[in-house]
């Protein structure tokens, strides 16, 4: 058990070596790929021992019931058809049967990997990082010997392999961005530089666009307000992608001098390639013969190109172009539904989740998406998807992303478990805060009384009331002990009275009931059901908009299942009178003392933590708009908003416009879906 549990930390960095190797092209990855696969399996024999056939039983069992097998073994079954009726079976046949090799090998890494504990797959972000000053050290040490030696390694290729190392660079960078983010080390981000120039002073078309793709992505999904300096990394990261990109082009117009990079720059081949258009329209005709399982895998090698001035006569260099022709309709769409199916049970549980937290596997959930986006991305430009060195990427990459979903999920059960072991008095402290609310109190205690879930406490907090506020909280609190009275002697504000109730709650749920709103007789057991059975922390829900009367005028009802730290920058559709808070998954916190929206700096704060805040589709209280609703003009209103994201929240000045766009347009269409016009500032 030693051994098998020494051999857990080669399996990570024999992934990135799998990844990198299959990115340069050479024998090197499907040999490591082998020897995976047989370091893989020795390792479950190791782990298992005896009982590794009752494993494999049991496993197969579970795997060939699965959607994601059937289907895939529908997409290989077609690719056979494909070969079997191509324009050259028995060469097709061949390439049918690595595809096949392949298949099984990726069954084989993904069993592994998901056996890997957390530990071990939260070091592939340092792993990733390690990979890239590798190949920049091979990129050095092979420049040094054309330039200062004169010695080739790669005959007349060398300037292609330049091109595939930026292709490698780019598919492993997403991974290695997880790191960078998290511990924002100097040494790292040199060696980020360093890699992102390498890509664009390579010159490959493929890893200039793949790389730029992820890099937007990471741009726009990270949450930088989880970072601790959110500003400097924010300018870091857009400096040094400025700056790597002028040091590549100009790393690139040395190595290959003027003549070549104007060019390679300027010229239609620039974007299209040597001849590809004229492979297509050709290759289309040949097609026509063959539409639904196409001219059979890799069949574009027996394609009588004689009469065309090609520099490749192999592929077309286009991934989708190739899928159709060589295993057509029916092949591409099979491999398109499996390919969905992947993402669907994996990206689709943790969408709103991946950039959440950047301590633990969401991120590297999306590192891994990012990593495959990349492939698909350079795929359109370099090379043919059947090569076995190219398949190798996805074949590991798929298992990977399995694996760490797997993971993901089996830590956050682990987590929930163990956190929710904790005791409290009563189940939920219901906070309420007071001011001369005497209209509209009775309606809002009564709601909270009448609820069909009885273990709560009600803390009701006067702040500094005039009126006869007071003696109705007393009243109430002489006929139900669950009613707690508390008292400010001057008023300090809605939020100030919540961080009264906060210090004084006992229940593991605090739910928030302003004194002029009101519930639905379900609404604890409602959301605290859906809440535990969705492992939330922290919840919403739609909420009906009523006038002075009780008559309801409209109801605030978003789309989104799930709120993010970077959605709520954009529009804070958390009704406070509808949120509740699981305190045994989140640490206890504090309103922050502003005059206006305390709430939307309160709800940022617990998001910023790495939480979710899930979105119940049903109307479960209402809000009330009246005449001593507080007022603000829209041009106030907008400055508030920047004040608080720049001084509150710690957003960036130059994003700040970014996110207060997004409000204006957030606001209208919630207006437009709501059915009201809020006299009420909700910023």
């Amino acid at each position: 058990m030693k051994v098998a549990s020494s051999l857990q930390n080669t399996f990570v960095p024999l992934f990135l070596m799998i990844l990198i190797g299959s990115s340069l092209g050479n024998a090197f990855p499907q040999i490591a790929f082998v020897l995976g696969v047989v370091f893989i399996t020795t390792y479950f024999i190791l782990i298992h021992r005896s009982g590794i056939l009752k494993v494999i039983v049991a496993s197969l069992k579970r795997i060939t019931t699965n959607p994601i097998f059937i289907l895939g073994l529908l997409t290989i079954l077609s690719f056979g058809v494909s070969s079997w009726n191509g324009i050259n079976p028995e060469f097709n046949m061949s390439k049918w049967k690595s595809v096949v090799g392949m298949a099984c090998g990726g069954l084989i890494w993904f069993a592994g990997l998901q056996t890997l504990t957390k530990n071990h797959l939260m070091k592939i972000p340092s792993q990733a990082l390690y990979m890239c000053a590798i190949v920049l050290t091979i990129l050095v040490i092979q420049i040094i010997a054309l330039y200062g030696l004169e010695i080739v390694f790669h005959k007349n290729d060398f300037f292609q392999f330049l091109q595939k190392i930026s292709t490698a660079i780019a598919i492993v960078l997403p991974l290695a961005y997880v790191r960078l983010f998290k511990e924002d080390r100097t040494a790292d981000w040199v060696i980020i530089f360093l890699s992102m120039t390498a890509v664009f002073m390579c010159g490959g078309r493929s890893g200039i666009v793949a790389f730029v793709v992820p890099t937007i992505l990471f741009a726009y999904f990270f949450p930088w307000g989880l970072v601790k300096n959110w500003t400097r990394t924010l300018i870091k990261f857009i400096a040094t992608n400025v700056a790597a990109t002028f040091a590549g082009f100009v790393g690139y117009y040395l190595l290959v001098g003027r003549e070549t990079f104007v060019q390679r720059m300027d010229s239609p081949r620039a974007y299209t390639g040597s001849g590809r258009t004229d492979i297509w329209s050709f290759s289309i005709e040949q097609f026509t013969a063959h539409p639904f399982f196409g001219i059979g895998v890799q069949g574009f090698r027996y394609l009588d190109f004689e009469q065309i001035k090609l520099s490749s006569t192999f592929h077309p260099h286009n991934i989708i172009v190739q899928l159709i022709i060589e295993t057509g309709i029916i092949g591409t769409l099979l491999l398109a539904a499996f390919v969905l199916l992947i993402l669907f049970k994996t990206i689709r549980p943790t969408h709103r989740k991946i950039m959440s937290d950047y301590h633990e596997f969401r991120p590297l959930i999306a590192a891994c998406f990012f990593s495959i986006t990349t492939w698909v991305v350079a795929a359109q430009f370099l090379t043919s998807f059947f090569h076995g060195w190219w398949l190798v990427i996805p074949t590991v990459l798929f298992p990977m992303l399995g694996a760490l979903v797997i993971c993901y999920r089996k830590s956050q059960e682990a987590e929930y478990t163990t956190r929710t072991l904790k005791t409290f008095p009563v189940k939920v402290s219901v906070i309420m805060p007071c001011h001369n609310g005497e209209t509209f109190l009775k309606e809002a205690i009564d709601s909270v009384v009448m609820q069909t879930e009885t273990d709560f406490e009600l803390l009701i907090i006067n702040d500094g009331s005039s009126d006869a506020s007071q003696r109705m909280i007393d009243e109430y609190a002489a006929s139900d002990r669950r009613i707690k009275s508390l008292c400010h002697e001057t008023a300090r504000g809605a939020g100030a009275a919540r961080n009264t109730g906060l210090e004084n709650a006992r229940g593991r749920y605090i739910a928030f009931l302003d004194c002029d709103d009101r519930w639905t007789a379900d609404k604890l057991a409602t959301q605290l059901a859906i809440m535990d059975k969705k492992q939330a922390a922290f919840s919403t829900s739609y909420y009906d908009v009523i006038d002075e009367t009780g008559l309801i005028i409209g109801q605030v009802s978003p789309s989104d299942r799930v709120f993010t730290f970077g959605r709520l920058l954009k529009c804070n559709d958390i009704g406070c009178s509808a949120a509740v808070i699981d305190t045994s998954l989140i640490d206890k916190s504090y309103f922050p003392d502003y005059a206006r929206a305390q709430d939307f700096v309160f709800w940022c704060r617990i998001l910023a933590q790495g939480h979710l805040c899930l979105c119940i589709h049903k109307s479960l209280g209402a809000y009330r708009v009246h005449s001593k609703s507080r007022t603000l003009n829209k041009v106030e209103t907008a400055k508030n908003r920047i004040r608080l994201l720049h001084q509150a929240i710690g957003v960036p000045i130059f994003v700040i416009p970014y996110y207060v766009a997004l409000y204006v347009m957030y606001g209208i269409l919630k207006q437009l879906r709501s059915g009201y016009l809020s006299s009420k500032s909700t910023v």
